[in-house]
């Protein structure tokens, strides 16, 4: 078994579940009002040429069908590898990581949807169509087809509940609008780099992703690092994690995404309220491939 992934089960074996790497090491978060353990397995698709991009789209929706039944989530792509065969042809390679509760009987069923001549508002359509049926925007298949697919995903836990998806422009000061959507009780879901093709004329962009989960209607509350006494600390070192561990024991979350500045092109390390922030909540970086499903 690779180093990382038993890693992912030693931790996730102790109630520990991955929100992100950070740097060479990985961020757990283990929420202490449960003792639910979690599980990780690893897969592969090997593919090349434009008929296996199409192939392995559907091979992975497939695969992530079949765990979903199983109770797996896709956690994280590990990333891709490219090679020659012996008659010169591209050979690439994808791993998907995949997590599981053990401690609850939940399964996943899962849609895609290209997004390759739709423009960024019908693309949010899109997402609020499927979302009036139950399905969460988990990602995109990040390099798996010529088009660009949107993955979807719906969890047997979450029997009734609703999605709404929004876009807001990456502005200097994200503050107010952070602060504005969770009033409403929009999530923060990560910055998300668009582009669609539009035969031949690319759309692209960065947006900042909120949705809202209409069984977790309640206000979000955020609460910004460089408002806390000490500043912005790089989580990345002791420092950090005693400053993460702080937030949490006031019952702050760290989401463990980044949200980027036009005026600098950085990002502000935030906290939310834990009981409305995350559970039920789906935890995705929408940029690094990595999602975290809170039943």
């Amino acid at each position: 078994m690779p180093a990382v992934l038993q890693q992912l089960n030693d931790q996730g074996a102790k109630g520990s579940v991955r929100l992100r790497p950070v740097g060479s090491n990985s961020l757990y978060v283990n929420p202490q009002a449960a003792s639910d353990t979690y599980s990780y397995k690893e897969f592969t698709l090997t593919f090349s040429g434009r008929d296996g991009w199409d192939e392995a789209s559907n091979a992975l929706l497939q695969r992530l069908e079949d765990e979903g039944a199983k109770g797996y989530v896709l956690h994280h792509l590990v990333g891709e590898t490219h090679t020659l065969d012996d008659s010169l042809n591209a050979i690439r390679k994808a791993s998907f990581i995949l997590v599981k509760n053990e401690s609850r009987a939940v399964t996943y069923t899962y849609r895609k949807f290209s997004f390759d001549l739709m423009m960024p508002a019908d693309f949010i359509d899109r997402l609020n169509a499927l979302g009036q049926e139950g399905y969460r925007f988990l990602n995109t298949e990040r390099g798996l087809s010529p088009s660009v697919n949107a993955i979807v995903v719906k969890s047997s836990a979450a029997a009734g509940a609703t999605y709404r998806y929004a876009f807001e422009p990456v502005v200097s000061d994200p503050k107010p609008q952070l602060t504005s959507r969770g009033q409403s009780g929009f999530r923060y879901r990560g910055y998300f780099e668009y582009f669609a093709n539009r035969n031949g004329q690319p759309v692209q962009g960065v947006f900042n992703a909120y949705e809202l989960d209409s069984s977790k209607p309640a206000a979000v509350v955020y609460r910004f690092s460089d408002e806390i006494a000490g500043g912005p600390v790089d989580i990345n070192t002791p420092e950090g994690l005693a400053r993460l561990n702080d937030q949490a024991s006031q019952g702050f979350f760290y989401s463990g995404l980044s949200i980027p500045t036009g005026a600098s092109g950085g990002a502000a390390m935030f906290f939310a309220d834990y009981a409305v922030y995350v559970q039920g909540a789906l935890l995705a970086d929408l940029n690094r491939g990595g999602a975290v499903l809170f039943p």
